[in-house]
C-alpha cells in the first residue's frame, strides 16, 4: 500500500508530465519550478502579440458630408408644387449640374487614386445661399459612404461627372463631415 504522500507525489508528477505534453504540442515553452519569470512573460507575450497586431489596424469608418450647387428657382418651385420656394423641400439644380442629383455616385479614393469606397447622394433639398435672398438658394445633397478603410491620412472625394475632379480631405474631416460647394 502507498502512503497518502506517495499518492499525492505520483499525481503531481503525472500532472506535470501532462502539462509539459500539452504545452509542447501547442508550441508553448513548459514552465519549470525554477521560478523563471521571463519564461512566463515569454509565453504570455507569444499568445497576446497577434491580438495586439490586429487591434492596431485602423478600423473602417463612415465618410459623410454635403455638396451644394445653384438651384433652378423656376424648376424647384414647380417640383415643390407651390408658388414660392420652401427651405428643406425638394430642389432642382441649375442647368449644368444635372450630374449632381439624387443617387449620383460618391467615390472615395486612396492617395494612389484607387477607388476604395462608393456611396451615393441623397435627394437634394433647398438651403440658403450666401445671403437670405431667394435668388441665392442652393440645392444641397448629403452623402454617407460606409466602410471606408481607415489606414490612410489623406483621401479624395469625387462626385459627379469626370470633369469635376476630386477634393482631398483628412480622415478626421471625412468622419466629422465635409462640405463641398460648386459655383459658390
Amino acid at each position: 500500500m502507498s502512503t497518502l504522500g506517495e499518492v499525492v507525489a505520483r499525481r503531481a508528477a503525472a500532472a506535470a508530465v501532462a502539462f509539459a505534453l500539452v504545452a509542447g504540442v501547442s508550441g508553448c515553452a513548459a514552465l519549470t519550478g525554477s521560478g523563471h519569470a521571463g519564461s512566463a512573460a515569454a509565453v504570455k507575450a507569444k499568445h497576446t502579440a497577434p491580438a495586439k497586431r490586429r487591434a492596431q489596424q485602423p478600423l473602417p469608418f463612415d465618410a459623410n458630408g454635403t455638396i451644394d450647387v445653384p438651384a433652378d428657382l423656376a424648376a424647384t418651385s414647380q417640383a415643390q408644387h407651390q408658388s414660392g420656394i420652401a427651405l428643406g423641400e425638394a430642389c432642382v439644380p441649375d442647368a449644368g449640374y444635372d450630374d449632381i442629383t439624387s443617387g449620383a455616385q460618391v467615390t472615395i479614393l486612396d492617395p494612389s487614386d484607387t477607388k476604395i469606397a462608393i456611396g451615393s447622394l441623397e435627394p437634394g433639398v433647398v438651403v440658403k445661399g450666401a445671403t437670405d435672398a431667394v435668388t441665392d438658394a442652393r440645392c444641397q445633397y448629403t452623402f454617407d459612404v460606409s466602410g471606408v478603410p481607415g489606414n490612410y491620412s489623406l483621401y479624395s472625394v469625387h462626385i459627379g461627372n469626370t470633369f469635376r475632379g476630386e477634393q482631398s480631405f483628412s480622415k478626421q474631416q471625412l468622419y466629422a463631415g465635409v462640405t463641398l460647394h460648386l459655383n459658390s
